[in-house]
């Protein structure tokens, strides 16, 4: 799938994982954050990047003690007119988090 990046579309490098598909034993990943709570030993011992879907209704304090780990949060936009990741966006870096985060639905 594209994605839009300083206005470019690119070619997606990461693999997104549901909540119980297989990993491969290697690559960057990105799961979902129900996923990440049940699996984090495991999945922080993977070699390659972690990421993770973060749903809008979540606090962003939940995520914290994670994202020394993480390399992307993907926050959705499930409306248009919805902006709780906008907010979102803003606590983590609040909390210091200076990777990368993407938006993702009707942004």
């Amino acid at each position: 799938m594209p994605l839009l990046k300083n206005n470019t579309l690119i070619s997606d490098i990461w693999i997104h994982a549901g909540a119980d598909d297989q990993l491969p034993e290697a690559g960057d990943v990105i799961v979902p954050f129900a996923r990440l709570l049940r699996e984090f030993e495991t999945l922080s011992r993977r070699n390659g990047k972690l990421g993770v879907v973060f749903p809008n209704g979540d606090r962003a304090e939940t995520l914290a003690t994670f994202l020394p780990r993480l390399s992307v949060v993907v926050l959705p936009f499930p409306a248009f007119n919805d902006g709780r990741a906008y907010s979102l966006a803003r606590q983590l870096r609040g909390f210091g988090y200076r990777g990368e985060i993407r938006a993702t639905g009707n942004v």
